[in-house]
């Protein structure tokens, strides 16, 4: 016991002076952030500075296709003002030499050439910025956008592309607004995902532990879920819709679906407010320890009925069913 109370008390040692001499290193430099880099040629590397970087001159014509796989890197992909392709970076001095552009068969790639042996520590508490990477598309020169990272959001903004926009985090939030596009997919976990003002034919939406978001959104097939969180729904339209959580709400407002709406949860409610009228749909409605409430007319625990052609079935257990039109 007392030889492991010493290691203990050596450990607690070693803790205490590293983290002083980090805050004096902190202080020294002016409160700028500091990146500890191990396993380096087998040698620990302070690297401090955050240095800003841009590339104007790609030519966009050489490819139609943009691919992106970078790690603990905010993504923000925005149009371009001047209808040129354009990129901005602020990366650690380190890390800008890890960062790779490349351009075969038509896809502009951008990647961390990093083989896994070198390692980065971020001590944010220094400096509240972080790494980022701006890209600047012009409007539908695009067939492809494919962005990967973790630990840090994606954002897109303003874009028009004729194919597919591809969203893929962990640990940090997805982002779109004002895009149109054929096909608009993200997925996360632990973070949320949010749409506003979005057209798309295919819209996937997956994250796990937070919520998803969508505000003025149309796509003729919709999927959207999570876990142990909410999804909610502000104008939304399309052709069908799948929206699944469980122990958390489902809330949808201002919504319509030519031919179906599915949404499911667990120990939670579900609350609909409808375009249109009530005859317009056809209800398989179920709840358990709730009830169901369609148009303010209660229905018990198991409500089917109506003749419209667009289909709604909400499920949903110890919780209430709200089904309401406007």
């Amino acid at each position: 016991m007392k030889t492991r109370k010493k290691i203990l008390l050596i450990i607690s040692a070693v803790c205490i002076v590293v983290g002083g001499i980090l805050l004096s290193i902190g202080d020294v430099m002016g409160g700028k952030g500091i990146s500890i880099n191990l396993f380096d040629n087998d040698k620990i590397k302070l690297v401090s500075e955050l240095e800003e970087y841009s590339i104007n001159d790609m030519d966009y014509e050489s490819f139609d296709s943009v691919f992106l796989d970078l790690s603990n890197c905010e993504v923000r992909i925005m149009r371009s003002e001047n209808d040129k392709f354009g990129v901005n970076m602020k990366l650690y001095t380190y890390n800008k030499d890890n960062i790779e552009f490349s351009v075969e068969n038509g896809q502009l790639t951008v990647k961390n050439t990093s083989d896994g042996k070198n390692m980065l520590f971020n001590f944010g508490f220094f400096n509240d910025k972080q790494q980022y990477l701006y890209i600047y598309i012009p409007d539908g020169k695009y067939d492809f956008i494919h962005v990967s990272t973790s630990n840090e959001k994606i954002i897109f903004e303003d874009i028009e592309v004729n194919g597919e926009v591809y969203a893929k985090s962990s640990n940090a939030d997805i982002s779109f607004s004002d895009i149109d596009a054929s096909d608009v997919t993200a997925y996360s976990s632990n973070a949320e995902i949010d749409m506003d003002n979005i057209t798309t034919e295919v819209l996937k939406l997956e994250t796990s532990n937070a919520s998803v978001v969508l505000k003025n959104v149309t796509a003729d097939s919709l999927s959207a879920s999570t876990s142990n969180s909410t999804v909610e729904f502000d104008d939304v339209s399309g052709v069908d819709a799948v929206v699944k959580t469980s122990n958390g709400d489902i809330i949808l407002n201002n919504i319509y679906f030519d031919k179906s709406l599915e949404a499911k949860t667990s120990n939670s409610k579900i609350k609909t407010v409808m375009s249109g009228e009530r005859d317009d749909y056809s209800y398989d409605i179920s709840t358990s320890n709730g009830t169901i409430s369609v148009d303010k007319d209660k229905c018990g625990k198991k409500y089917n009925g109506g003749k419209g052609s667009s289909k709604v079935k909400l499920t949903t257990s110890n919780a209430d069913v709200v089904v309401q039109f406007q």
